[in-house]
């Protein structure tokens, strides 16, 4: 598991690395040619890293109807390079939509 994180971080678990960039994560999977896929769990600005590497192939977003006020946007630069291919609405409002890139 790699942690992407800007505050310095440390555990005692053997299965967690922190990083602090995509260009780090870079270089980490360069030196392990089996990873393959990666499962890429975070907000905004760390999907808009690596879509500028143009590693993204599906997004998967859950749109929760919370107010949190002053969220982070998605770039408009990654809905124009995917295409929503499903949709579905669970209990309570939330809607998970399903992207594949073009």
């Amino acid at each position: 598991m790699y942690v992407f994180t800007h505050h310095p971080m440390t555990t005692s678990r053997s299965d967690v690395t922190f990083v602090s960039s995509i260009e780090e994560f870079l270089k980490i999977l360069d030196a392990n040619p089996t990873i393959k896929r990666v499962w890429l769990l975070g907000g905004a600005e760390l999907i808009a890293s690596f879509q500028k590497y143009n590693l993204i192939d599906e997004c998967i977003i859950t749109i929760i109807p919370v107010d949190l006020h002053e969220g982070i946007a998605l770039p408009q630069s990654i809905y124009d390079t995917i295409t929503e291919v499903e949709t579905k609405h669970y209990s309570q409002g939330i809607i998970e939509k399903r992207y594949l890139r073009t």
